[in-house]
């Protein structure tokens, strides 16, 4: 039960949106289709007592009528089996394709992708959105469809097998006792006691399955932070070094393996042997009746078909099993990515608070890490429009941290903030560079469209970056192309281009050599007379670029 709640809760979003009436419509084509091959099933399951009996009368005629029959009924069942798994991934791939795209919306809302990392309380989100919606749309639709099939089938051919069972009776110290369609209940007995068992040998497969993709996720994930990190790998040679991690990192993928593939081993054991004895005990079943009353093959074919039936749509858990844990462990790990993202809810931050004047106000301001220590704390000053202000402290307290809390991304703080209605432009010391045109990265995050080629060209020949104006609407990995100190310089092509109230430089010039610093900051100050340029950085050079200087450990 948990885990249909918690699966309507990750998915009602869908359900409840415009989406829902192409997917009510694929699934309502579906179960027609379904209750076709049903129908298809019973027809086979007469055709079995048909086709028999003409075998063993040796009547020609008919037996050419039941050939001509299967044929047709052949060729309805394949089509409708198609059409069937096509509307299907129809169902799929669209409700995936909202699903991705509503858990990626929430996800990034009000920086709540930057508050899970920073609170390290979810691991890998890209494998969440990326595979477990995959398996969660694709499984629970499938799943669905199983049972809605077994449910028919059951229908059917209980009905077919409770006419077919007739009544058994025996003599108990004495008295006469009659079973009605003594086979229904033998299949309602037989599924349950393997059902049972068929739990206990495999309810370790959901924990087993939510391990093996956290650390299938977390593989990956090193991989790509060897790929991306791999210049400093090779400068550094630390070949051996990441072999011997990667190796640690996977052993918990084989350990769980082994485990897991045991267990379904286990499982396969079973249910293989459950599906073969099935067949043959309604066959053994029938015998009785067979001797009794002399009935034909045809009969006995057909109850044993029908039993066979009946009890496979009984045992859906069971054949099921493995992919019910597969399921109840995608949903687990989405619910928990889904609750997170709801809980970075209250931590945004409730220090900052616009207000009409025009410079920046810090009152009785402190910041603290996640763990609680304090870095720095009784901050009370402002920050005047159209100044140059540089911000100093000791490495490691708190310069960063405090651009971070005037930016609205550090919640672990007190006091408040007062902000004016400006438009702001924050440069970090690392600049990102997302795989995409030149345009496209000076633009970010606005559309190059609102700015004119002869602009974005300008941007670039300020910063002594013409040469890239001629691939300005080339898409790379510029992070890859261009030097550390490149990618800075491009930092402030995007100032001179973007025209921010208020910039923030968080030793945006560190890869930078002084004398090109210099020249960028008079730039600035030349280019951009009304906007207001606060700074961190270390070098005593930077002192005689700004107006006012700050010391934030005094």
């Amino acid at each position: 039960m948990i885990s249909l709640k918690g699966f309507w809760k990750i998915t009602k979003p869908f359900w409840t949106s415009n989406e829902k009436w192409w997917a009510f419509s694929l699934i309502i084509t579906c179960i027609v289709l379904n209750v076709i091959q049903t129908y298809i099933s019973v027809q086979l399951n007469e055709w079995n007592n048909d086709f028999f009996n003409a075998l063993q009368r040796f009547n020609e005629q008919a037996l050419i009528h039941s050939i001509v029959k299967f044929f047709i009924l052949f060729v309805i069942l394949v089509l409708a089996f198609g059409y069937n798994s096509y509307f299907l991934g129809l169902l799929t791939i669209r409700w995936r394709r909202w699903q991705t795209h509503y858990l990626i919306n929430h996800w990034l809302m009000d920086q709540r992708y930057y508050f899970l990392q920073l609170s390290h309380l979810i691991d890998n989100p890209d494998q969440r959105i990326s595979e477990d919606i995959d398996l969660l749309t694709s499984t629970s639709a499938s799943l669905f469809f199983m049972f809605v099939s077994s449910l028919f089938t059951l229908i059917s051919f209980g009905i077919i097998l409770w006419n077919l069972s007739g009544s058994f009776s025996f003599t108990v110290h004495g008295t006469l006792l009659t079973i009605p369609g003594y086979l229904l209940w033998c299949s309602f007995l037989f599924t349950a006691v393997a059902t049972w068992i068929n739990h206990l040998i495999g309810r370790k497969l959901t924990a087993l399955n939510y391990n093996q993709q956290k650390f299938n996720a977390d593989f990956r994930y090193r991989l790509i932070k060897l790929r991306e990190s791999s210049e400093q790998i090779a400068l550094l040679k630390g070949e051996i070094s990441e072999s011997s991690t990667l190796q640690k990192v996977f052993q918990p993928i084989f350990d769980n393996f082994l485990t897991l593939n045991i267990t379904e081993k286990n499982l396969g054991f079973f249910q293989t042997g459950y599906n073969s004895v099935t067949y043959i005990f309604g066959l053994l079943m029938t015998i009785p009746r067979f001797f009794a009353e002399k009935l034909s093959i045809g009969y006995v074919m057909q109850t044993s078909q029908a039993f066979s039936a009946f009890t496979g749509s009984l045992a859906i858990i069971i054949n099921s099993y493995t992919a019910i844990a597969e399921w109840r462990a995608v949903v687990f790990r989405l619910l928990e990515f889904e609750t997170q993202i709801e809980a970075c809810q209250s931590k945004q931050n409730l220090h900052l608070n616009y207000h009409d004047k025009k410079s920046f106000d810090f009152q009785n301001l402190q910041l603290l890490l996640p763990n609680g220590k304090v870095l720095l704390e009784g901050l009370n000053f402002s920050f005047a429009p159209h100044a140059s202000v540089l911000i100093k402290a000791k490495p490691g307290t708190g310069k960063s941290v405090f651009l971070r809390a005037t930016a609205g991304i550090w919640p672990y703080m007190a006091g408040k903030i007062f902000i004016p209605h400006a438009t702001r432009l924050f440069l970090p010391q690392r600049p990102y560079l997302p795989i995409d045109t030149i345009a496209n990265i000076l633009s970010y995050p606005y559309s190059s469209q609102q700015f004119t080629e002869q602009e974005l060209t300008d941007a670039l020949a300020q910063v002594d970056l013409f040469r890239l104006s001629k691939q300005l609407y080339t898409a790379d990995n510029w992070d890859k192309k261009l030097s550390p100190g490149e990618q800075q310089i491009l930092q402030f092509a995007k100032a001179l281009l973007q025209k921010p109230e208020w910039l923030f430089l968080d030793e945006a010039s560190s890869a930078i050599d002084i004398q090109t610093e210099a020249t960028l900051y008079r730039l600035l100050k030349s280019k951009l007379p009304l906007t207001t340029v606060i700074s961190t950085g270390h070098r005593p050079s930077l002192i005689e670029l700004h107006d006012i200087v700050i010391d934030l450990n005094t």
